[in-house]
């Protein structure tokens, strides 16, 4: 059995930390179920309840409820509730409540999802009471959780300059990798995201590089000329640090720099990893070639590649022309 995460190394209550974490769509749904007599099922069906549209305000208390989840549960991280949606399906014996809850952030909403169908069960228990108090709230539980990208797969388009595969040139910078001291991951994550983003047939040329300025360049002009690649990625050597040239190497064989690119991706990865500011990713065009430097985490790389695609899909159109 997996630790409980709201317990600390000493067993003490505490709130996890997600402030790691990625941001992702979140969708959640949830159930209640309230037990209750037919004639107080055909008194609701009827609207003759003295109490007037009890359903109605069950779906307001439950959308309420899920927007202040936080405050009633204690260690619930505030969310940004995009939308809650509450529905009901009377039987014969018992009324449904469904609910969903989606929100763009960091950690799963079903517990929003919970408190909406809880709220919305008891306020229908509440305004019904006096006509059936025998009633019965049960069968609360998640039906179902989901975690999103934020930029769904695009539509499959035909890849500029012509209906063939969009030619990506993907080359990875580091010197460990390149005397095989370890096996280079992040070339690979680069074809993984940028594939499922991108929606159409992607032809990958893959090089794995020293951090050597010269070496750098030389491969550039080869990717953007000899070989003709739609888009060349780089991943590596965009730091502080003496052995990081990527982004001197590029700007020396660019024709058009880019700084919105490299300004996007710092502001993505500055939510997660505020050292992101550090990164001199640039990016640019050479021909009908777009160059985007990325960073060298795998993890960096899925969290910027893909709030980008839509930029990347729009230069490629512009140079095809």
């Amino acid at each position: 059995m997996n630790s409980f995460s709201h317990l600390d190394v000493h067993g003490q209550a505490h709130m996890v930390d997600i402030g790691a974490k990625s941001v992702t769509r979140r969708i959640a749904t949830a159930e209640a179920f309230l037990r209750c007599s037919p004639d107080t099922l055909q008194l609701l069906r009827d609207q003759a309840l003295p109490k007037g549209d009890v359903l109605a305000v069950a779906r307001i208390a439950g959308i309420q409820a899920a927007k202040r989840t936080d405050e009633l549960i204690p260690l619930c991280h505030s969310l940004p509730v995009d939308q809650v949606t509450v529905d009901f399906t009377l039987h014969s014996d018992h009324i449904h409540i469904l609910t969903a809850a989606r929100t763009t952030a960091k950690t799963g909403i079903e517990m929003e999802a919970l408190t909406a169908a809880s709220v919305a069960a008891l306020t229908l228990y509440d305004m019904m009471k006096a006509v059936d108090p025998s009633m019965c709230i049960d069968g609360i539980r998640v039906v179902s959780k989901e975690k999103l990208p934020l930029i769904p797969a695009a539509p499959q388009m035909p890849s500029p300059p012509n209906d063939g595969p969009l030619k990506v040139g993907r080359v990875t910078l580091s010197d460990r990798a390149n005397a095989g001291v370890y096996a280079d991951q992040s070339g690979p994550e680069i074809e993984r995201v940028f594939g499922e983003v991108w929606g159409g047939k992607c032809e990958f040329v893959p090089e794995v590089l020293p951090d050597d300025p010269v070496q750098i360049a030389d491969a550039l002009r080869r990717l953007c000329d000899a070989a003709a690649c739609h888009l060349v990625i780089t991943t590596g050597g965009t730091g502080p640090g003496a052995r990081d040239f990527t982004p001197e190497a590029t700007m020396s064989v660019l024709e058009k720099e880019l700084h919105g690119l490299g300004e996007a991706m710092r502001a993505v990865s500055f939510a997660h990893v505020p050292t992101a500011i550090l990164s001199r990713a640039t990016a640019g065009t050479r021909g009908r070639t777009l160059i985007i430097n990325l960073p060298g985490n795998p993890k960096a790389i899925a969290e910027c590649l893909p709030p980008i695609v839509p930029a990347i899909r729009e230069c490629l159109r512009h140079l095809a022309e």
